[in-house]
């Protein structure tokens, strides 16, 4: 008679659970450091510098800032980010719990919720590998950002557009004080502009 087969990983297990006791020992690890990540990439400015190619320029004002990473700031945007995706989750397992407790709001309240919550997700609801590969994915995503590669964004096109001239054909440069200046027009914005929206989207 063969093994039951792990929804998550599909290698076989010795209980009756849906996903076995690895896969959840791996989602409990990724549901530990998932804040850790997000509470790092909110608090890294560098991160939400732009990364364009050379071919989008719209159409900006010199009193305009340059454009922030968008991707990054989506995983920073409690509509979009982590957060969206765990507080559905944690009110679609209390509402089969029949649990009346609001779910967290935060990023280590939902994630310890989930923690305490796998046990029985495990074992009952048929979904279980689905919710596991959420957290496998949100964890890729934050650490992709948080722990790759922290060399320079490549110089992005100069957004400004000059009265006569029209579109400034200059590059950005981020200055170690994290000050971005076009050196053909001098146009310069300070850092702290992509700070505060990153710091906006992440409350």
């Amino acid at each position: 008679m063969s093994k039951p087969i792990c929804a998550f990983c599909h290698n076989s297990k010795d209980d009756d659970w849906v996903v076995c006791q690895n896969c959840q020992k791996a989602a409990v690890r990724r549901l530990h450091e998932i804040p850790k990540l997000h509470a790092a990439l909110a608090s890294d400015d560098w991160l939400k510098m732009p990364e364009r190619v050379e071919t989008e320029r719209p159409a900006r004002s010199a009193t305009r800032g340059a454009p922030a990473n968008l991707h990054v700031l989506a995983l920073l945007d409690k509509r979009t980010d982590v957060r969206a995706v765990f507080g559905s989750w944690i009110e679609e397992i209390h509402e089969r719990l029949e649990v009346q407790t609001r779910p967290p709001a935060d990023v280590r309240g939902q994630s310890d919720r989930l923690v305490q919550l796998l046990p029985w997700v495990a074992s009952n609801h048929p979904a279980a590998a689905d919710l596991l590969l959420e957290v496998k994915q949100q964890h890729e995503q934050l650490e992709r950002v948080v722990t790759g590669s922290r060399k320079p964004p490549k110089p992005v096109p100069c957004p400004v557009v000059l009265p006569e001239e029209g579109d400034c054909q200059g590059v950005l440069h981020l200055y170690k004080d994290g000050t971005v200046v076009c050196q053909q027009c001098g146009s310069t914005w300070p850092f702290d502009e992509w700070q505060r929206l990153g710091a906006l989207l992440a409350t």
